[in-house]
């Protein structure tokens, strides 16, 4: 199924936790300005909620129709110049985009099944690690239920 065409909660409450986050005085995360790749973006709501408060954000996903999708999103709220979106399946380095520096790395609602061992979260570790720069403190933000 295509586990990328709704909004699931977690996509929602992370984007707006970052809102809340640039309207805070020092000491809380800032985004504007930062290079931003969601892994399993979806709907892309978080990543276009980034985007409009002044991040670049790559927004990534595996299911290339949930692509497509996202770059409507992306056309339909004029954040061409402030958003993009990559193919990029974990488990596949081929698609890592290890050319790209990012300051920041979001994901929400990407692990699904906590009760069986589907690799999925490993995926997601290499794949994470795999995009920081070594000696790197870029922070990642993973959003779940």
């Amino acid at each position: 199924g295509n586990l990328g065409g709704g909004v699931w909660h977690s996509g929602s409450c992370l984007a707006k936790f970052f809102v809340w986050a640039e309207g805070q005085s020092a000491g809380t995360v800032s985004i504007r300005s930062s290079r931003v790749l969601e892994f399993g973006a979806g709907t892309g709501v978080l990543g276009l909620t980034l985007a409009s408060q002044g991040a670049h954000v790559t927004m990534t996903d595996f299911q290339l129709e949930t692509c497509r999708s996202m770059q409507c999103g992306i056309n339909a709220n004029d954040l061409v110049s402030a958003a993009d979106v990559r193919f990029l399946e974990w488990g596949d380095e081929s698609t890592y985009l290890l050319q790209e520096p990012f300051d920041l790395f979001v994901a929400a609602d990407v692990l699904y099944e906590t009760s069986s061992d589907d690799g999925s979260a490993a995926l997601l570790a290499h794949a994470l690690q795999a995009h920081i720069a070594e000696g790197s403190r870029s922070p990642f933000f993973l959003a779940y239920r």
